[in-house]
Protein backbone atom coordinates (compact mmCIF):
# COMPACT_ATOMS: atom_id res chain seq x y z
CA UNK A 1 0.00 0.00 0.00
CA UNK A 2 2.84 2.41 0.83
CA UNK A 3 4.41 1.70 -2.56
CA UNK A 4 1.14 2.50 -4.33
CA UNK A 5 0.74 5.80 -2.48
CA UNK A 6 4.38 6.69 -3.17
CA UNK A 7 3.93 5.92 -6.87
CA UNK A 8 0.82 8.08 -6.94
CA UNK A 9 2.75 10.97 -5.36
CA UNK A 10 5.55 10.65 -7.92
CA UNK A 11 2.97 10.63 -10.73
CA UNK A 12 1.44 13.89 -9.49
CA UNK A 13 4.88 15.48 -9.15
CA UNK A 14 5.89 14.52 -12.70
CA UNK A 15 2.52 15.69 -14.01
CA UNK A 16 3.03 19.07 -12.37
CA UNK A 17 6.51 19.40 -13.91
CA UNK A 18 5.14 18.57 -17.35
CA UNK A 19 2.17 20.91 -17.27
CA UNK A 20 3.43 23.84 -15.18
CA UNK A 21 5.60 25.44 -17.92
CA UNK A 22 2.51 25.76 -20.15
CA UNK A 23 0.16 26.80 -17.35
CA UNK A 24 -1.62 30.13 -17.68
CA UNK A 25 -2.46 30.31 -13.98
CA UNK A 26 -1.06 28.82 -10.82
CA UNK A 27 -2.43 28.93 -7.29
CA UNK A 28 -1.81 27.25 -3.97
CA UNK A 29 -4.48 26.83 -1.26
CA UNK A 30 -4.48 25.61 2.32
CA UNK A 31 -7.55 24.93 4.44
CA UNK A 32 -8.55 23.82 7.92
CA UNK A 33 -11.99 22.56 8.83
CA UNK A 34 -14.25 20.26 10.78
CA UNK A 35 -17.09 17.86 10.08
CA UNK A 36 -18.18 14.32 10.72
CA UNK A 37 -17.48 10.92 9.14
CA UNK A 38 -19.92 8.06 9.67
CA UNK A 39 -20.05 4.31 9.30
CA UNK A 40 -22.60 1.83 10.59
CA UNK A 41 -21.83 -0.75 13.25
CA UNK A 42 -20.53 -4.12 12.15
CA UNK A 43 -22.41 -7.35 12.75
CA UNK A 44 -21.00 -8.71 16.00
CA UNK A 45 -19.90 -12.01 14.50
CA UNK A 46 -17.79 -10.02 12.01
CA UNK A 47 -16.20 -7.65 14.53
CA UNK A 48 -12.66 -7.93 15.77
CA UNK A 49 -13.88 -8.48 19.34
CA UNK A 50 -17.18 -9.12 21.09
CA UNK A 51 -16.72 -8.64 24.82
CA UNK A 52 -15.84 -5.65 26.95
CA UNK A 53 -12.33 -6.27 28.31
CA UNK A 54 -13.23 -4.53 31.56
CA UNK A 55 -16.60 -6.12 32.38
CA UNK A 56 -16.52 -9.32 30.32
CA UNK A 57 -20.04 -8.54 29.09
CA UNK A 58 -21.16 -8.76 25.48
CA UNK A 59 -21.24 -5.24 24.04
CA UNK A 60 -22.83 -3.84 20.94
CA UNK A 61 -20.40 -2.80 18.23
CA UNK A 62 -20.11 1.00 17.87
CA UNK A 63 -20.94 3.18 14.92
CA UNK A 64 -18.34 5.58 13.61
CA UNK A 65 -19.50 9.08 14.43
CA UNK A 66 -18.36 12.24 16.18
CA UNK A 67 -16.44 15.38 15.22
CA UNK A 68 -13.55 15.14 12.77
CA UNK A 69 -10.83 17.64 11.90
CA UNK A 70 -9.65 18.24 8.33
CA UNK A 71 -6.47 19.75 6.88
CA UNK A 72 -6.05 20.17 3.13
CA UNK A 73 -3.68 21.69 0.59
CA UNK A 74 -3.90 21.89 -3.20
CA UNK A 75 -1.90 23.23 -6.12
CA UNK A 76 -3.66 24.28 -9.34
CA UNK A 77 -1.33 24.46 -12.34
CA UNK A 78 -4.12 25.56 -14.74
CA UNK A 79 -7.55 27.13 -14.24
CA UNK A 80 -9.06 23.64 -14.14
CA UNK A 81 -6.49 21.01 -13.10
CA UNK A 82 -4.31 20.34 -10.10
CA UNK A 83 -3.56 17.95 -7.28
CA UNK A 84 -3.88 18.01 -3.52
CA UNK A 85 -3.61 16.28 -0.16
CA UNK A 86 -6.13 15.88 2.67
CA UNK A 87 -5.98 14.35 6.11
CA UNK A 88 -8.95 13.81 8.43
CA UNK A 89 -9.01 12.50 11.99
CA UNK A 90 -11.45 12.01 14.84
CA UNK A 91 -10.93 14.67 17.51
CA UNK A 92 -11.65 12.42 20.49
CA UNK A 93 -11.39 8.70 21.11
CA UNK A 94 -14.48 6.56 20.73
CA UNK A 95 -15.19 3.41 22.70
CA UNK A 96 -14.74 0.06 20.94
CA UNK A 97 -15.41 -2.93 23.23
CA UNK A 98 -13.62 -1.24 26.12
CA UNK A 99 -10.74 0.06 24.01
CA UNK A 100 -10.36 3.61 22.76
CA UNK A 101 -10.22 4.06 19.00
CA UNK A 102 -9.44 6.99 16.71
CA UNK A 103 -9.70 6.75 12.89
CA UNK A 104 -7.56 8.77 10.49
CA UNK A 105 -7.78 9.18 6.70
CA UNK A 106 -5.05 10.31 4.30
CA UNK A 107 -5.81 11.14 0.63
CA UNK A 108 -3.76 12.10 -2.43
CA UNK A 109 -6.10 13.55 -5.05
CA UNK A 110 -6.35 14.83 -8.58
CA UNK A 111 -8.45 18.04 -8.56
CA UNK A 112 -10.73 19.35 -11.30
CA UNK A 113 -12.48 22.73 -11.39
CA UNK A 114 -15.24 22.43 -14.02
CA UNK A 115 -15.87 26.21 -13.97
CA UNK A 116 -13.03 28.71 -14.02
CA UNK A 117 -12.59 31.56 -11.58
CA UNK A 118 -13.12 34.04 -14.42
CA UNK A 119 -16.61 32.78 -15.26
CA UNK A 120 -17.82 33.11 -11.67
CA UNK A 121 -16.12 36.52 -11.27
CA UNK A 122 -14.15 35.17 -8.33
CA UNK A 123 -17.14 34.47 -6.10
CA UNK A 124 -17.10 30.66 -6.08
CA UNK A 125 -15.35 27.67 -7.66
CA UNK A 126 -16.88 24.15 -7.75
CA UNK A 127 -14.33 21.42 -7.09
CA UNK A 128 -14.19 17.68 -7.81
CA UNK A 129 -11.57 15.42 -6.21
CA UNK A 130 -10.55 11.83 -6.81
CA UNK A 131 -7.62 9.77 -5.61
CA UNK A 132 -6.24 7.09 -3.32
CA UNK A 133 -4.83 6.94 0.18
CA UNK A 134 -4.89 5.09 3.46
CA UNK A 135 -7.16 4.72 6.48
CA UNK A 136 -5.73 3.99 9.89
CA UNK A 137 -7.50 2.90 13.07
CA UNK A 138 -5.47 3.61 16.20
CA UNK A 139 -6.47 1.58 19.26
CA UNK A 140 -5.77 2.73 22.81
CA UNK A 141 -5.75 1.11 26.22
CA UNK A 142 -6.92 3.43 28.98
CA UNK A 143 -6.04 3.02 32.66
CA UNK A 144 -5.90 5.13 35.79
CA UNK A 145 -4.08 5.27 39.09
CA UNK A 146 -3.84 7.58 42.07
CA UNK A 147 -0.34 8.71 41.08
CA UNK A 148 -0.66 9.15 37.32
CA UNK A 149 -4.40 9.73 36.87
CA UNK A 150 -6.07 8.58 33.66
CA UNK A 151 -3.69 7.63 30.87
CA UNK A 152 -4.29 6.41 27.33
CA UNK A 153 -1.63 4.37 25.54
CA UNK A 154 -1.53 3.41 21.86
CA UNK A 155 -1.18 -0.37 21.58
CA UNK A 156 -2.36 -1.31 18.07
CA UNK A 157 -2.79 0.20 14.60
CA UNK A 158 -4.74 -1.17 11.64
CA UNK A 159 -4.11 0.27 8.16
CA UNK A 160 -6.29 -0.04 5.05
CA UNK A 161 -6.02 1.05 1.42
CA UNK A 162 -8.75 3.49 0.33
CA UNK A 163 -10.18 5.16 -2.77
CA UNK A 164 -11.49 8.70 -2.30
CA UNK A 165 -13.95 10.95 -4.11
CA UNK A 166 -15.15 14.38 -3.07
CA UNK A 167 -17.29 17.29 -4.24
CA UNK A 168 -17.13 20.78 -2.78
CA UNK A 169 -17.25 24.48 -3.62
CA UNK A 170 -14.87 27.27 -2.64
CA UNK A 171 -16.92 30.31 -1.63
CA UNK A 172 -14.63 33.36 -1.62
CA UNK A 173 -15.63 35.90 1.03
CA UNK A 174 -12.73 38.38 0.72
CA UNK A 175 -9.59 38.26 -1.41
CA UNK A 176 -8.11 34.77 -1.14
CA UNK A 177 -10.17 33.79 1.94
CA UNK A 178 -12.77 31.10 1.27
CA UNK A 179 -15.23 28.77 2.93
CA UNK A 180 -15.51 25.28 1.44
CA UNK A 181 -18.43 22.97 2.23
CA UNK A 182 -17.53 19.49 1.01
CA UNK A 183 -18.95 15.98 0.79
CA UNK A 184 -16.50 13.05 0.65
CA UNK A 185 -16.98 9.35 0.08
CA UNK A 186 -14.22 6.85 0.80
CA UNK A 187 -14.09 3.16 -0.06
CA UNK A 188 -11.89 1.55 2.61
CA UNK A 189 -10.80 -1.97 1.68
CA UNK A 190 -11.55 -4.67 4.27
CA UNK A 191 -12.83 -2.17 6.84
CA UNK A 192 -13.81 -4.97 9.22
CA UNK A 193 -13.99 -2.75 12.31
CA UNK A 194 -17.26 -1.28 11.01
CA UNK A 195 -20.29 -2.38 9.06
CA UNK A 196 -19.50 -0.91 5.65
CA UNK A 197 -16.43 -0.30 3.49
CA UNK A 198 -18.00 3.01 2.38
CA UNK A 199 -17.41 5.99 4.70
CA UNK A 200 -19.17 9.30 3.90
CA UNK A 201 -17.93 12.57 5.39
CA UNK A 202 -19.50 16.04 5.57
CA UNK A 203 -17.34 19.06 6.40
CA UNK A 204 -16.83 22.82 6.15
CA UNK A 205 -13.33 24.33 5.88
CA UNK A 206 -11.85 27.80 6.08
CA UNK A 207 -8.95 28.41 3.72
CA UNK A 208 -6.79 30.82 1.82
CA UNK A 209 -5.62 30.80 -1.82
CA UNK A 210 -2.18 32.24 -2.62
CA UNK A 211 -1.49 33.60 -6.09
CA UNK A 212 -5.15 34.21 -6.84
CA UNK A 213 -5.73 36.91 -9.47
Amino acid sequence: MKLIIRAFSIFFFLLALAVAPRAQAQSFSVSFGAGTATDKACVQSDCLGQTDIQTGNLDNAPKMTGAFGKIGADFLFTDHLGFGFETDWKFSQGDYFGFGYRPEFFDLNAIYHPISDKLTKGHFIPEIQGGIGAARINSYLTGSSVLTGTQSELFATSSHFLVHGGVGVKLYVKGGIFLKPQVDLRYVANFSQFGSDFVPEYSVSLGYTFGRH
